[in-house]
């Protein structure tokens, strides 16, 4: 099934203030019977996978921008959460000095 892009973009939203992924389908639910509680406008609710396909392309665009800003930057003052060389975490954005973009 394919959905609209309004369930994506709930999706996405959620993802980005770090919701739990098997949360999510619930929680769209729950917030259209709050909205509109005497129609039932959603039949189907996304998969868990569909949700995990969305969380994938997140965090690429994550890095994606992360990559760019660190591209554009004079200075890097911290390039992982644990303030070393190596990744601890799967999203991570760098700290930098100055940003020139």
């Amino acid at each position: 099934m394919e959905w609209d892009s309004t369930v994506t973009q709930l999706i996405m939203e959620q993802l980005a203030n770090q919701m739990p992924q098997s949360c999510i389908c619930p929680n769209i639910l729950f917030t259209l019977e709050i909205i509109i509680p005497k129609m039932q406008i959603m039949v189907e609710s996304p998969s868990i996978r569909f949700v995990r396909y969305c969380w994938t392309v997140a965090v690429w665009c994550n890095k994606t921008i992360a990559a760019y800003e660190m591209a554009l930057a004079d200075d890097i003052i911290q390039a992982f959460f644990n303030g070393g060389s190596r990744q601890n975490s799967t999203v991570s954005l760098p700290r930098l000095k100055t940003f020139t973009g």
